[in-house]
């Protein structure tokens, strides 16, 4: 019996984590739109506030497009990460509730996933040297 129950366990676990990442996922797109809005909104506020100098000015800073530029890189990157992240919890939820590995394999894969799931932001640079030492499962 003690076996048998660990997938299940799992199961709710990739659940909870499947819609955690899902409500992350989506507030990262709200930013990421809004900031993406943002980088072309700024030059066309540069250009309409041309009356006020100090306005003007202050838009038109390389500073303030590179900042709003960078935020919104930002946040497409946390939204990327977290669809990703989402990808996958679910993935493995359709692998554990469709699966007919045995019990043990089965918990051991899962384990497996689940770690490479909480690892965290990868970089352009780690991630093929991550996915080059994956077993093919």
């Amino acid at each position: 019996m003690g076996s048998g129950r660990r997938p299940c366990r799992d199961a709710d676990r990739l659940y909870i984590k499947a819609w955690s990442y899902a409500l992350l996922n989506k507030i990262a797109f709200v930013f990421a739109l809004v900031f993406g809005l943002a980088v072309l909104i700024c030059p066309l506020v540069a250009s309409l506030t041309a009356r006020y100098p100090y306005v003007k000015a202050v838009f038109e800073t390389a500073i303030v497009q590179t900042t709003v530029t960078g935020i919104a890189a930002l946040a497409y990157a946390v939204y990327a990460h977290y669809k990703r992240q989402q990808l996958a919890a679910e993935n493995l939820m359709r692998y554990v509730l469709f699966s007919n590995d045995p019990a043990p394999r089965l918990y051991e894969r899962v384990s497996r996933a689940l770690s490479r799931v909480d690892a965290g932001f990868e970089f352009g640079g780690e991630q093929g040297a991550r996915h080059h030492g994956d077993d093919g499962d």
